[in-house]
């Protein structure tokens, strides 16, 4: 998940959403709300009501853009807001330790989760990457 701006349910922090969606690939409007729903792990949904107003005055702005697909792609003023914006998400960790902490998190939830059968199917994938980690810990 992404860090959140301060105030994170005022159209502020939706407009930086709504831009870091584009920003990753042109989309609707529905597409950007399920986007975000996953960013916030199903824990947070921005409603059809906020968000269409926001994108037609967005796009007013010049900030976006719609095709004729009905996708919504950033303009090079939208591009220029996002890299100015204070919160532009993380891509990679700030250091190697940074990465472990994350990694040794994404571990202890997947132990918490194990039982409940989420991770059904998932096997194979998990000891391809355990399998990549054991080589990285023996260069280490």
């Amino acid at each position: 998940m992404i860090p959140m701006p301060r105030s994170y349910h005022g159209h502020g922090a939706l407009r930086g959403l709504v831009l870091w969606v584009l920003s990753q690939s042109p989309a609707n409007g529905a597409e950007i709300i399920s986007t975000i729903e996953k960013m916030w792990w199903g824990l947070w949904r921005p409603s059809p009501g906020a968000v269409y107003p926001l994108l037609s005055s967005m796009a007013e702005e010049g900030v976006i853009s719609r095709g004729p697909d009905g996708r919504y792609e950033l303009t090079e003023r939208g591009r220029r807001e996002l890299e100015e914006s204070y919160w532009v998400p993380q891509r990679k960790p700030m250091s190697v330790d940074v990465a472990i902490e994350e990694l040794d998190g994404y571990v202890r939830y997947l132990e918490e989760v194990r039982g409940s059968g989420s991770l059904a199917g998932r096997g194979k994938r998990i000891a391809e990457i355990a399998e990549r980690l054991r080589r990285l810990s023996e260069d280490a």
